[in-house]
């Protein structure tokens, strides 16, 4: 495990298009957070890191063997759980990578393999027609991260600095969870 990386996992939202805690959704007999946690974990990158806001106490007591940050002002949005985070994060700590807790498709070995991109750059991945999380910043972009606020996350950051930004492949990481819609396509897809 490398002690310079932190994995942080954004799961401090309320899931209010769907009307129910995503990051507790069953999927392959485990709270869909959960399945996250342990492909991150099972990468072996680095410590990881998991934003909890909504519904703390619930999810606090369903998930095991990470370090647990609490978002106070989750409803400000996904900015602001970014900026607790990476505020926690130890000074030795030279990049992150941000996950989020409702991509389903998410492996142990899709992260290995967005690792082998690490450099200066940020990384994001690409969906083919969109792109998003995973993503990684070196320790530079630390500060505008920890300045966050609002629902675009990082965004921002990477639009600013695209000259500095590599994309890689990861086409299931357009499927999310956000409506019951999604729910249903992920369980009979």
């Amino acid at each position: 495990m490398s002690s310079e990386l932190a994995i942080l996992i954004l799961a401090a939202g309320n899931s209010s298009r769907l009307g129910h805690a995503k990051q507790l959704v069953p999927y392959r007999g485990k709270p869909l957070l959960q399945h996250v946690i342990d492909h991150a974990k099972e990468s072996q990158l680095g410590e990881v890191y998991v934003v909890l806001g909504a519904w703390y106490q619930e999810l606090k007591s369903e998930i095991s063997a990470v370090n647990i940050l609490r978002n106070e002002n989750w409803q400000q949005g996904m900015g602001s759980s970014v900026a607790t985070g990476v505020a926690a994060l130890s000074p030795h700590i030279k990049g992150v990578i941000i996950l989020q807790c409702d991509q389903p498709y998410l492996s142990a070995s899709y992260l290995v393999e967005f690792a082998e991109y690490i450099s200066d750059k940020i990384l994001i991945s690409d969906y083919g027609l969109a792109s998003g999380p995973p993503s990684y910043f070196p320790a530079e972009y630390f500060d505008a991260l920890i300045k966050l606020d609002g629902e675009k996350g990082a965004k921002a950051i990477i639009k600013e600095h695209m000259g500095k930004v590599t994309k890689v492949p990861f086409p299931e990481g357009s499927i999310d969870i956000d409506t019951e819609e999604d729910l249903k396509h992920l369980f009979e897809g």
